[in-house]
């Protein structure tokens, strides 16, 4: 969460098993531990956040925190970028790609890509007009009976997206009239927002993917699918201030060929 006085943050963790004791300790020592009673598993994402949004607005989190962010737990942050963002400026990427990625539709200096709303607002990755597969063996299968339509309202990455808290409490509500399922992203962010008539707002330096070149961490606000090892090493990269970049490269044209997402 951002935006208090303090800063702070609070993982949700679902376990029901032998660990039960450690996860106590953990919780009493840091008070970073929430736990529900369902079983951690990617069919019960969806199942997650809804308590995460129960949560921040049983207690009232609004007073302490102006935004709310969801990421997996492989996504890399850059808190800096993210700060930056949230304080109404540009993404301050590093000068050599700098004219690049506005050449390429990046518009990092743009209006467009400014914080211009502390209410209603939600953004991230967002994906427009993204068919419902009905391909058994994909990871993504939505089964008819759950979904009975050819294509999925606009919704935000799962991977990392922000949210003003006023909007909190709005997908709750949403999300207690509208049948679950399992894709996470895709219920929250998509089908509960709108039913909330809660407008996505895309941002291209939430990304879904991750990239090899450690130089696009530097302008990026999220990057997915990093180990535990990634972690520490993108930390270390992007808070490095002496470490200079090289002019962009061939690598720079792939990052910029995912931010066709079907919503242009």
């Amino acid at each position: 969460m951002a935006g208090g006085s303090s800063s702070s943050t609070t993982g949700a963790i679902f376990n029901g098993n032998e660990t039960q004791t450690r996860l106590r300790q953990e919780a009493e020592q840091y008070d970073d531990i929430i736990q529900e009673q369902f079983v951690d598993s990617y069919n019960n994402l969806t199942i997650k956040s809804v308590m995460a949004l129960k949560w921040i607005k049983e207690r009232k989190c609004f007073k302490q925190a102006a935004f709310f962010m969801k990421v997996d737990d492989d996504t890399f942050v850059n808190v800096p970028n993210l700060l930056h963002f949230l304080l109404g400026g540009t993404v301050p990427l590093y000068n050599e790609t700098l004219d690049y990625y506005d050449s390429n539709s990046y518009q990092t200096l743009s209006d467009l890509n400014r914080l211009n709303a502390t209410v209603n607002y939600m953004v991230g990755y967002m994906f427009c007009r993204a068919p419902v597969l009905s391909n058994v063996k994909s990871k993504w299968y939505m089964p008819y009976y759950m979904y009975p339509q050819d294509m999925y309202p606009h919704y935000l990455s799962g991977s990392g997206y922000l949210m003003s808290m006023d909007v909190v409490p709005k997908l709750y509500k949403a999300a207690l009239n509208t049948s679950l399922i399992y894709l996470e992203d895709v219920y929250v962010t998509g089908m509960c927002a709108e039913k909330a008539h809660l407008k996505r707002h895309h941002h291209p330096l939430f990304n879904y993917a991750k990239s090899k070149h450690m130089c696009t961490y530097k302008g990026m606000i999220s990057m997915h699918k990093l180990r535990v090892e990634d972690m520490y090493a993108s930390y270390n990269f992007v808070t490095n201030l002496t470490y200079q970049c090289p002019p962009p490269g061939k690598y720079f044209k792939r990052i910029r060929l995912r931010r066709l997402n079907g919503c242009g």
